[in-house]
């Protein structure tokens, strides 16, 4: 974790002071930066609501009781695939973020980009974690359109998603390197997009494998 502050005059020792012990008392959430491989069975199962959705905004805030700085990504779903949801607009809070000049970094975080369209496996909506999606990165999918007008999937760091192969639990002492376990990829420095799962078959690959666990 990198805390990033500004210098000048509203910055005075004892503000430092307090900054420094507010942060030690959330050692915990800010200590779980290695992130440990799940399975796709797990990201299904963990889950509590898995949605298509489009990112419509995002924005930062401080929160006022622990001072800690969260990045809020708003998601207009457009497909509910498995769980339920009160209502079809969803805000996902992220630890970390800048905010009135004063940034706060979390190791491995990646956030959702404004105006991208994708899957998201949320483990527990509303609840306060550090990163809302289950196994971070993995639980977080995009969707792109080839040049024949066909959604596919690619990974939260745009590696396109060749298929995705039954596995069982991940052992987990290993550690994640941003895809889950049973998500396969497409090879090569630059994939083409065209070898990437079809959108349509990977929420239903989701929807049956969701299924076991409801």
């Amino acid at each position: 974790m990198i805390l990033n502050l500004p210098r000048g005059p509203r910055w005075t020792k004892m503000g430092y002071r307090m900054l420094v012990l507010l942060l030690l008392s959330y050692t915990e959430l800010l200590s779980a930066t290695s992130i440990l491989e799940v399975s796709f069975s797990e990201l299904c199962r963990d889950s509590q609501v898995i949605v298509e959705g489009r990112v419509s905004r995002v924005t930062t805030k401080r929160d006022e009781n622990s001072g800690l700085i969260w990045t809020v990504v708003t998601i207009d779903t457009s497909d509910l695939i498995s769980g339920n949801l009160s209502k079809p607009v969803l805000q996902l809070e992220f630890l970390g973020g800048t905010h009135n000049g004063v940034t706060l970094n979390v190791g491995e975080m990646q956030v959702p980009e404004a105006g991208e369209t994708g899957i998201y496996f949320i483990n527990k909506p509303g609840a306060k974690q550090v990163h809302p999606l289950t196994g971070w990165g993995q639980g977080h999918f995009i969707l792109q359109t080839d040049a024949k007008g066909i959604q596919r999937i690619a990974t939260a760091r745009k590696r396109p998603v060749a298929q995705v192969e039954p596995s069982d639990a991940s052992e987990h002492s290993v550690l994640s390197k941003g895809t889950a376990k049973g998500v396969k990829v497409v090879a090569g420095a630059k994939p083409p997009l065209s070898q990437a799962m079809n959108a349509d078959d990977f929420k239903a690959l989701i929807r049956t494998t969701s299924s076991e666990f409801r």
